[in-house]
Parts: structure tokens; C-alpha cells; sequence
């Protein structure tokens, strides 16, 4: 019989609490020093419980839905920085905050794109360093615009 599922011995069926996820953990090492637990806490980000979405819009737009405010400030001058020509104008859209880049990142093909492509991964290195993992990658869009992802 698993320990998975512990039943209470309080004569009633309901349950403990489920005990902690046995997978990885960021914490430091326990044979670590004190200084170096501290140096690597600072080092490692602190990661989100939540959900939020970067999706590749047309063939120049980013969206960012879920995003906190101090997040969009630390996103609009990486992707002004990683990309060369810049960004274009910023709206809301659909509760989205869409910054529309000058040329066409995604216009029909990433193969040959090395700008588009170092944009994105300096994109990652920021949302990750701010506490976002990227979970999935999916196309949930019915558009046959060839330039929506």
C-alpha cells in the first residue's frame, strides 16, 4: 500500500493535507555553508505560482496577457534592445498588452532570422529571470494568417 494518501485517524474519511511534490528543488544544498546558501538564494529567481501568456501575433506583434506592470517595464526595453528596429507603438488589446515592433520579425519564416531569434531567447532569459518558467508552446488559433503563431 502507498503512503501517497494519508487518511486522518480522526474516525472520519476526510483527508491530510497531500505532503509536498518529491520532485526537485531549488533550495541550496543542506551541506552547503552559510554563505554560499545566501550567494545562491540571491542568484536564483523566486518563481511564480501563477499563469500568463507571450503569444507572436501577425508578423510584428508580441502580446503579454497576465503580466504584471512591473513585469511589462522590465520586457519593453529588452525586446527595444534585442530588437533593431525597435518598437513601433504599444496598445491594450483583447486585455493584452501588445507592443507592435517596426519591421516583420515572424513574416513568413524564423529559419533565416537571427534578430527574431535572439529576441525571443533575450525575452526568455527576462521572463525567466523574473520568476516565469515557459510551461508549453501551443497554437490555439483558428487564423490561417500565415504570419500568426
Amino acid at each position: 500500500m502507498s503512503d501517497v494518501f494519508n487518511y486522518s485517524e480522526k474516525g472520519d474519511s476526510s483527508l491530510d493535507p497531500p505532503p509536498p511534490f518529491p520532485g526537485p528543488s531549488l533550495s541550496p544544498m543542506p551541506n552547503t555553508s552559510g554563505a554560499s546558501q545566501s550567494t545562491l538564494a540571491k542568484l536564483l529567481p523566486t518563481f511564480h505560482g501563477g499563469f500568463a501568456c507571450v503569444t507572436l501575433n501577425m508578423y510584428d506583434r508580441i502580446r503579454f496577457l497576465g503580466f504584471s506592470a512591473e513585469d511589462m517595464a522590465a520586457i519593453r526595453p529588452v525586446v527595444k534592445d534585442s530588437w533593431p528596429r525597435g518598437i513601433n507603438s504599444e496598445k491594450t488589446y483583447g486585455g493584452a498588452e501588445e507592443l507592435m515592433l517596426h519591421g516583420s520579425p515572424w513574416g513568413t519564416t524564423l529559419r533565416d532570422n537571427d534578430d527574431a531569434k535572439n529576441l525571443i531567447r533575450r525575452l526568455m532569459e527576462c521572463l525567466f529571470a523574473r520568476g516565469w518558467v515557459l510551461q508549453a508552446a501551443v497554437d490555439v488559433s483558428q487564423k490561417s494568417n500565415k504570419g500568426e503563431f
